[in-house]
Protein backbone atom coordinates (compact mmCIF):
# COMPACT_ATOMS: atom_id res chain seq x y z
CA UNK A 1 0.00 0.00 0.00
CA UNK A 2 0.96 3.67 -0.61
CA UNK A 3 0.67 6.15 1.71
CA UNK A 4 0.35 9.72 0.94
CA UNK A 5 1.11 12.82 2.49
CA UNK A 6 -1.48 15.94 1.99
CA UNK A 7 -0.66 18.91 0.07
CA UNK A 8 -2.05 22.50 -0.24
CA UNK A 9 -3.04 21.35 -4.15
CA UNK A 10 -3.76 17.65 -4.06
CA UNK A 11 -2.36 14.42 -2.99
CA UNK A 12 1.85 13.44 -3.19
CA UNK A 13 2.43 9.91 -2.98
CA UNK A 14 5.74 9.18 -0.66
CA UNK A 15 7.82 7.68 -3.41
CA UNK A 16 7.21 10.38 -6.06
CA UNK A 17 7.90 13.01 -2.49
CA UNK A 18 10.74 10.76 -1.37
CA UNK A 19 12.43 11.45 -4.63
CA UNK A 20 12.17 14.82 -4.88
CA UNK A 21 12.97 15.37 -0.99
CA UNK A 22 16.67 13.26 -1.77
CA UNK A 23 17.82 14.92 -4.58
CA UNK A 24 16.84 18.27 -3.18
CA UNK A 25 18.96 17.25 -0.19
CA UNK A 26 21.52 15.73 -2.55
CA UNK A 27 21.92 19.43 -4.31
CA UNK A 28 21.97 21.15 -0.58
CA UNK A 29 24.27 18.84 0.42
CA UNK A 30 26.82 19.24 -2.50
CA UNK A 31 26.20 15.01 -2.66
CA UNK A 32 27.15 15.24 -6.72
CA UNK A 33 27.79 11.72 -6.78
CA UNK A 34 24.44 11.14 -4.70
CA UNK A 35 22.79 13.24 -6.88
CA UNK A 36 24.02 11.57 -10.14
CA UNK A 37 22.65 8.40 -8.57
CA UNK A 38 19.04 9.76 -8.87
CA UNK A 39 19.11 11.23 -12.21
CA UNK A 40 18.21 9.21 -15.25
CA UNK A 41 20.82 8.17 -17.55
CA UNK A 42 18.99 9.94 -20.57
CA UNK A 43 18.64 12.82 -17.69
CA UNK A 44 18.49 16.80 -19.08
CA UNK A 45 18.55 19.09 -15.73
CA UNK A 46 17.92 22.99 -15.69
CA UNK A 47 19.04 24.62 -12.71
CA UNK A 48 19.30 28.21 -12.04
CA UNK A 49 23.25 28.12 -11.75
CA UNK A 50 23.27 26.79 -15.68
CA UNK A 51 20.64 29.59 -16.47
CA UNK A 52 17.84 27.07 -15.97
CA UNK A 53 17.33 25.48 -19.16
CA UNK A 54 17.91 21.62 -19.41
CA UNK A 55 21.67 20.75 -19.82
CA UNK A 56 23.30 17.78 -19.51
CA UNK A 57 24.18 16.05 -16.28
CA UNK A 58 27.85 17.14 -16.02
CA UNK A 59 26.90 20.45 -17.06
CA UNK A 60 24.62 21.30 -14.47
CA UNK A 61 26.66 19.44 -11.72
CA UNK A 62 29.66 21.67 -12.73
CA UNK A 63 27.44 24.77 -12.31
CA UNK A 64 25.93 23.72 -9.18
CA UNK A 65 29.44 23.41 -7.58
CA UNK A 66 30.60 26.79 -8.84
CA UNK A 67 27.55 28.35 -7.15
CA UNK A 68 27.94 26.71 -4.31
CA UNK A 69 30.96 28.09 -3.64
CA UNK A 70 30.03 31.55 -4.00
CA UNK A 71 29.26 33.72 -0.85
CA UNK A 72 25.65 34.22 -1.61
CA UNK A 73 23.51 31.24 -3.18
CA UNK A 74 20.76 28.83 -1.11
CA UNK A 75 17.94 27.66 -3.67
CA UNK A 76 14.93 27.07 -0.77
CA UNK A 77 11.84 25.09 -1.91
CA UNK A 78 8.32 26.10 -0.20
CA UNK A 79 6.05 24.49 -1.74
CA UNK A 80 5.14 21.17 -4.05
CA UNK A 81 2.44 19.55 -5.95
CA UNK A 82 2.47 16.80 -8.13
CA UNK A 83 0.96 17.01 -11.60
CA UNK A 84 0.36 13.71 -11.87
CA UNK A 85 2.29 10.20 -11.24
CA UNK A 86 5.59 11.54 -12.88
CA UNK A 87 5.31 15.21 -12.13
CA UNK A 88 6.14 17.82 -9.56
CA UNK A 89 6.56 21.34 -9.45
CA UNK A 90 8.32 23.27 -6.97
CA UNK A 91 7.91 26.96 -6.00
CA UNK A 92 10.68 28.57 -3.55
CA UNK A 93 13.67 31.22 -4.64
CA UNK A 94 17.07 31.37 -5.27
CA UNK A 95 19.26 34.09 -3.29
CA UNK A 96 22.31 35.27 -4.98
CA UNK A 97 24.38 37.90 -5.67
CA UNK A 98 23.99 40.17 -8.84
CA UNK A 99 26.17 43.07 -9.52
CA UNK A 100 27.84 42.79 -6.17
CA UNK A 101 24.25 42.72 -4.42
CA UNK A 102 22.56 39.95 -2.42
CA UNK A 103 19.23 39.28 -4.07
CA UNK A 104 16.11 36.87 -3.88
CA UNK A 105 14.45 35.56 -6.94
CA UNK A 106 11.21 33.57 -6.69
CA UNK A 107 11.24 30.71 -8.75
CA UNK A 108 9.67 27.65 -10.10
CA UNK A 109 10.87 24.59 -10.91
CA UNK A 110 9.66 21.07 -13.16
CA UNK A 111 10.93 18.06 -12.02
CA UNK A 112 9.94 14.72 -14.32
CA UNK A 113 10.80 11.57 -13.23
CA UNK A 114 11.10 8.10 -15.49
CA UNK A 115 11.75 4.85 -14.36
CA UNK A 116 12.34 6.51 -10.50
CA UNK A 117 14.91 8.84 -11.74
CA UNK A 118 14.93 12.34 -12.32
CA UNK A 119 14.66 12.31 -16.21
CA UNK A 120 13.97 16.36 -16.79
CA UNK A 121 13.70 19.30 -14.71
CA UNK A 122 13.61 23.14 -16.03
CA UNK A 123 13.53 26.54 -14.24
CA UNK A 124 10.57 29.23 -14.19
CA UNK A 125 9.83 31.89 -13.46
CA UNK A 126 6.39 31.25 -11.97
CA UNK A 127 4.31 27.67 -11.67
CA UNK A 128 2.24 28.08 -14.08
CA UNK A 129 4.60 28.28 -16.74
CA UNK A 130 6.15 24.98 -15.38
CA UNK A 131 2.46 23.12 -15.81
CA UNK A 132 2.56 24.54 -19.06
CA UNK A 133 5.47 23.53 -20.01
CA UNK A 134 5.28 19.76 -19.16
CA UNK A 135 1.10 20.09 -20.19
CA UNK A 136 2.24 21.44 -23.71
CA UNK A 137 5.94 19.28 -24.24
CA UNK A 138 5.20 16.34 -22.34
CA UNK A 139 7.57 14.65 -20.22
CA UNK A 140 10.53 15.03 -22.29
CA UNK A 141 9.78 19.04 -22.03
CA UNK A 142 10.76 19.08 -25.75
CA UNK A 143 14.52 18.20 -25.07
Amino acid sequence: MRTSVRTPAKMLCVPLLTLVTECLKAHREGDWDRLRELLHPDARIGVFAAGGEPVEVETAISAMRSAHAQVFYKADVKAMRALDDHAVVLEGAVDHALDGERVVEPHAWLYVFVDGLLYRSEMFDVAEEAVTAYRDRGRDLGV
